[in-house]
């Protein structure tokens, strides 16, 4: 009888923590790694990176200590075209996650983005976050 009542309250125990760990998504912790791209584009990418990495579904980001995984970025074209008044950019990255310890690559992702209008800081960092997010889409299965 008393092997029953313990059987059962391990039982329990096992089912109560399946649960509540069912419910709480995984997050993988993640850490900004090197950030590379053309003059005129990086000021955006590092602006945009660890922004857009908060965003992603299943992503907590950490410092590097506490990372599991690092997230490097590079802006592999960056184009602008000028005409009166209005500026063309397009972009692309290509982000690599890595295993912070060993540095075994896990994934290389990469995205794009074009945007039109007036020339500011603010389209810049449009076309980069677009390209970025475009990039960060598959990163929870990573």
């Amino acid at each position: 009888m008393r092997t029953g009542i313990m059987w059962a309250i391990a039982l329990t125990a096992a089912l109560s923590l399946n649960v509540s760990s069912a419910q709480r998504p995984r997050r993988a912790n993640i850490a900004v790694g090197a950030l590379q791209g053309p003059e005129a584009a990086r000021p955006s990418l590092q602006r945009v990176m660890a922004t857009e990495l908060r965003q992603a579904d299943g992503v907590r980001v950490t410092g590097r200590g506490r990372a599991a995984y690092v997230v490097s970025a590079a802006v592999t074209r960056f184009e602008e075209r000028e005409s009166p008044g209005r500026l063309e950019l397009e972009c692309e990255v290509s982000l690599i996650v890595s295993r912070r310890r060993g540095g075994a690559v896990r994934a290389v992702l990469s995205g794009r983005a074009a945007a039109r209008g007036a020339p500011n800081d603010r389209l810049r960092d449009s076309v980069v976050r677009a390209a970025i997010r475009g990039a960060l889409r598959p990163i929870a299965e990573a």
